[in-house]
């Protein structure tokens, strides 16, 4: 159970003194590893993803008794109904221990101060009032178990889900080392973690920048930006139609200049200087550029995060005195409040007051209420969040590597999953450019290339992906021709490898970006010689997994990144500029961090803010070239990129939905060598779980025990539904696990009510399971953890690079 004598690490600053085991070294990992007789490179590093608590702590809430009690009644089905007199000892033997259990996880500090951190009202309106109903030793009606549900939801989270935010989910680097004989070492430090940091949300600081525009005429020192719909021309703007909108030198003078990051009194000063005008005169065309919609002149804090920064360099920019001291003491306010919530992030008796100190603080300062999005999960609904770094050294070693080989031919065919999609979809993309010239645009642009294919992202595009989709599930049904009714399907790597060269040959990536594969690697702990060792995850296609705003800031050495970014895209890259905020998959924390000034930066929509990274650039301002039979696009300094590029961020999310291996209503565990590459999951409509509509919790349980041994289904699982955003861990051995596997069937048997077709809802064996954990503390308590690795296809445009050397070879 919880353990409250636990060291955090917390309460004090980095521990730059730490033991050289405890610390990551990324200078001894910063060349990309080869994987052997294959195309593919990996980076030396890995993020190590994992739980805060120990996973034990989770199945506390478990009894064995209670569940052999239940598979001894005589007479159970589906259909419900079982005599449960036999049954009554055991449920309440069972509540009894489960009452002391849920009053020491409620009361414990280190729970308490995980929910205050997640949503403190919590306390208040949920456990508190659990801990008094224990206490009165009261009846279990509807809110009881309603009680129950959330804080069991709570605690398998912060157990068995591994996650990137705050000490119930810190972060850890590893390094892999070819030359080390153990698949993994690992050094704890004392503490659970060795560093914390309390951030601003983005949200948070906008709405306080807002309220400051209301106060004061900020625009003189604000930096407005011309729309990327309009380029310029000698003689007036054209539209991305093509036609040229008249307008006078001094007008083609300020757009030229509204770059978004150069102030409008230095815009106005510099225009005004030459033309021999008044800068009054200036402002003024400023003024109506923004009426002609021209040009956006508002306070925009690009960040994505940490726009608190940009906010005070902003106030040093404004040189009237006291605007520039009220903005500085708004910001002052609102930082000193923060920092009080740093200094007391782990310590109970004080984080709540002031968490509460600096929602008070905010609402003044703003007006706004210090919450949003109530009621959703993973919604960054507070005015501050916590990062922290895990006091742990990882070291992967050969064994490891080894066994990532497995992974070339899955990426193989993502590598032609990408293409195909490119092969379906650019065709449309041709006949958009076809059209432009045929209405006259004699140099179409990327921004009226886009615009022109807007209606292909919403129809032509999720064809090609459903077409590529049913293709790939089909070609990996021959690969991988499962009986009927299998539990378990085993192949070698060899096999898999003929498999996958025979059904998915394409000739490169599909764009730029999908030459990354990033697999989301576990491992099993204690595994024999001859047992799996690695199981995979998700393999995310097309998006470096490591390259997210929230964990590279928690990264000891971010140069070691870049220099392996410069290995794999030595040359610039396009990546569109992206909304700051686009939940549930962007958030400003997932936004791309390893940004160089080379890369390129194309703004094609007007409501996204100028980046700070990178070289912005105006789609406009991008020519589409069509040579030697391709489509180009070329920017204003005669760097190339292929047009699929342009799509290449709308297609991230849908393209790794799409990796999958053998769905259905039955997947059998899938192993290759040492690997499994994909887990047993059932997949079943919420019509055929009757089990959760019966109306008494003793039945719910027994019956779903009954349905869960019927369809072969094992003791620990996760499940997914596609009304949650993460799937939620199931121990069928404990009743409130059970029970929020029924409240999560109902609600999707309400939802099939409304017509929209019938739910389902897709159930995983856990595995590596509670008992194979890996990761430990300094006190040999287990933690969950997955590996996030990057991989790069090296065969590019001109050929492959020397992808075959063998690393045994030089170490």
């Amino acid at each position: 159970m919880l353990t409250e004598d636990r060291d955090t690490g917390a309460g004090r600053p980095e521990r730059d003194g730490a033991p050289a085991t405890t610390r990551f070294d990324a200078r001894r990992f910063n060349t990309g590893i080869p994987l052997p007789g294959t195309r593919w490179r990996i980076w030396p590093q890995a993020m190590v993803r994992s739980a805060g608590f120990p996973a034990a702590t989770a199945l506390g809430l478990s009894d064995p008794a209670v569940a052999e009690a239940a598979d001894a009644l005589d007479g159970v089905s589906l259909g419900g109904r079982p005599d449960l007199t036999a049954f009554e000892p055991a449920w309440q033997e069972y509540w009894r221990g489960a009452d002391r259990v849920l009053a020491e996880v409620a009361g414990s500090d280190l729970f308490r101060l995980a929910v205050t951190w997640q949503n403190r009202s919590v306390l208040a309106s949920g456990v508190d009032p659990l801990l008094r109903q224990i206490a009165e030793g009261g009846r279990r009606d509807a809110k009881r178990r309603s009680r129950d549900g959330a804080l069991a939801t709570y605690l398998q989270r912060y157990c068995l889900k591994n996650e990137t935010i705050g000490f119930f989910g810190p972060i850890a680097w590893a390094g892999i080392d070819p030359g080390s004989p153990a698949a993994v070492t690992v050094r704890p430090g004392p503490g659970l973690v060795s560093g914390a940091d309390v951030h601003l949300e983005g949200w948070a600081v906008d709405a306080l920048a807002a309220r400051l525009s209301q106060r004061f005429d900020l625009r003189p020192w604000l930096a407005p930006r011309r729309a990327p719909l309009l380029r310029l021309r000698a003689d007036g703007v054209e539209l991305p139609s093509g036609k040229l909108k008249p307008a006078d030198p001094v007008a083609l003078a300020v757009l030229a200049r509204a770059d978004g990051r150069t102030p409008a009194g230095a815009i106005a000063e510099q225009v005004a200087r030459a033309h021999r005008l008044d800068p009054a005169q200036v402002t003024a065309v400023l003024a109506d550029l923004v009426r002609r919609r021209w040009l956006h002149w508002d306070l925009e804090l690009a960040g994505p995060t940490h726009t608190e920064r940009e906010l005070g360099e902003l106030a040093e920019r404004v040189t009237d005195p006291a605007v520039r001291e009220a903005m500085r003491t708004d910001l002052r306010q609102l930082g000193q409040a923060v920092e009080r919530v740093q200094q007391a992030w782990d310590d109970l008796a004080r984080l709540g007051p002031a968490l509460g100190a600096l929602d008070e603080t905010f609402v003044m300062l703003t007006g706004s209420d210090a919450t949003r999005r109530h009621g959703q999960a993973y919604s960054g609904r507070t005015v501050a969040y916590l990062e922290s770094r895990r006091d742990v050294a990882v070291e992967l070693g050969g064994p490891f590597l080894d066994g990532l080989a497995v992974l070339a031919p899955l990426a193989d065919s993502a590598r032609w999953l990408s293409w195909r999609v490119r092969e379906l979809f650019l065709p449309q993309v041709r006949a958009a450019h076809q059209r432009l010239l045929a209405k006259g645009t004699t140099e179409p642009n990327a921004m009226a290339l886009w615009l022109e294919c807007l209606p292909l992202l919403a129809v032509a595009l999720p064809r090609a992906l459903d077409t590529a989709r049913r293709e790939f599930h089909e070609k990996w049904r021959r690969v991988l021709p499962a009986p009927a009714g299998a539990r378990l399907l085993h192949l070698t790597s060899a096999e898999l490898s003929a498999g996958v060269a025979k059904e998915f040959a394409a000739p490169r990536a599909g764009w730029s970006e999908a030459r990354l594969c990033c697999p989301d690697m576990m491992m099993i702990g204690g595994a024999g010689p001859d047992e799996p060792l690695l199981v995979l995850g998700e393999l995310h296609l097309s998006i470096n997994t490591m390259d997210y705003q929230a964990t590279v800031a928690q990264h000891p050495d971010v140069r070691s990144l870049t220099t392996l970014l410069d290995q794999d895209f030595p040359e610039p890259r396009l990546l569109m500029a992206l909304p700051k905020d686009s939940r549930p998959r962007l958030t400003p924390r997932s936004h791309p961090a390893l940004v160089r000034e080379r890369d390129y930066r194309l703004v094609v929509n007007a409501n996204n803010p100028i980046p700070t990274a990178g070289t912005a650039l105006a789609a406009c301002d991008v020519d589409v070239r069509e040579e030697d039979g391709e489509l180009w696009l070329t920017t204003p300094g005669g760097d190339r990129f292929d047009v699929m590029d342009l799509f290449g961020e709308a297609l991230k999310e849908p393209v790794s939905q799409a990796f999958g291996l053998l769905p259905g209503a039955r997947r059998p565990r899938i192993v290759v060598d040492r690997m499994v590459v994909a887990r047993e999951s059932w997949t079943l409509p919420a019509r055929k779980a009757a089990f959760a509509t019966l109306a008494d919790e003793r039945e719910r349980f027994v019956v779903a025990r009954h349905w869960a041994r019927r369809h072969g289904i094992p003791r620990f699982v996760f499940v997914k539904s596609p009304l949650e955003t993460k799937p939620f861990f199931v121990d069928f051995d404990a009743p409130p696990y059970v029970e929020a596997l029924a409240r999560t069937i109902r609600r999707l048997g309400r939802e099939t009510g409304t017509g929209d077709g019938e739910l389902a809802f897709t159930v995983t064996e856990m595995l590596p399971g509670p008992e194979h954990c890996w990761l430990t503390d300094a006190e040999q308590r287990h933690y969950t953890a997955e590996l996030r690795l990057v991989m790069v296809d090296t065969e590019t445009e001109t050929g492959p690079e020397a992808a075959t050397d063998d690393w045994r070879t030089r170490t």
